[in-house]
């Protein structure tokens, strides 16, 4: 049976515009307040997995694996929109700025998958240190994908790995016979935007730093 998986990207800092040499890197923050940081979901179940799976810290590099058997499949697409509706730097500095990669806590590595923007909408961000003109201190982008979805289709022989030095951390293999449908996010919350917005920067600021975001659903509580 045919399953249909989507990786979805929290946030991140893509270190290259387009893929490079069969595989694209993001470099990922932690997120300390929110373990586990990767949950997944089986036909809209969430895995109950231990240990708890998170995204990489202290230097790792975790990749995301399409394989058959033992080979590891290559092929990275990416979708139109995806070029229109990120956000690269210039957007807010006017040129290009250099991530710092020994100031991340790690890397997530794909070497596959059909890449497509999510939650495209406008953001506003804050100089910091505020200037002395307050209104020279705010900007409001153009939307922009807030997220980054990653879809796979993964046939009966396939397998989607989670792969960290060599050791695979969780795989499909146990779910693709009986799930139609997998969901994977890599959670970014609150306390990184900051980290990836001014701390892994190689330019020494002034920063331009999101509005607080992105705000949850709410509901009226149980009578």
């Amino acid at each position: 049976m045919t399953t249909f998986a989507t990786l979805v990207l929290d946030s991140g800092a893509f270190l290259t515009s387009l893929p490079e040499s069969g595989k694209w890197d993001v470099a990922y923050f932690d997120s300390d307040r929110s373990k586990p940081s990767i949950r997944i979901y089986s036909d809209g179940k969430e895995l109950s997995i231990s240990p708890e799976l998170n995204t990489p810290s202290r230097g790792s590099i975790l990749e995301v694996q399409l394989t058959e058997g033992n080979r590891v499949k290559k092929g990275i697409s990416v979708d139109s929109s995806l070029i229109l509706n990120r956000l690269t730097w210039d957007k807010l500095y006017g040129e290009g700025k250099e991530i710092d990669q020994s100031k991340v806590d790690g890397i997530i590595r794909f070497t596959s998958g059909y890449f497509r923007p999510s939650l495209i909408k406008a953001r506003r961000f804050k100089l910091y240190p505020a200037p002395a003109k307050a209104s020279d201190g705010e900007k409001w982008i153009e939307p922009v994908a807030h997220n980054v979805v990653v879809h796979y289709t993964i046939g009966d022989a396939e397998e989607l790995k989670l792969v960290r030095g060599g050791r695979t951390l969780w795989t499909s293999g146990g779910h693709a016979s009986s799930a139609s449908i997998l969901e994977i996010e890599c959670i970014a919350d609150h306390a990184t935007a900051e980290q990836y917005y001014s701390h892994c920067l190689k330019h020494k600021g002034p920063y331009w730093l999101p509005n607080q975001g992105d705000p949850p659903p709410a509901w009226p509580p149980v009578k």
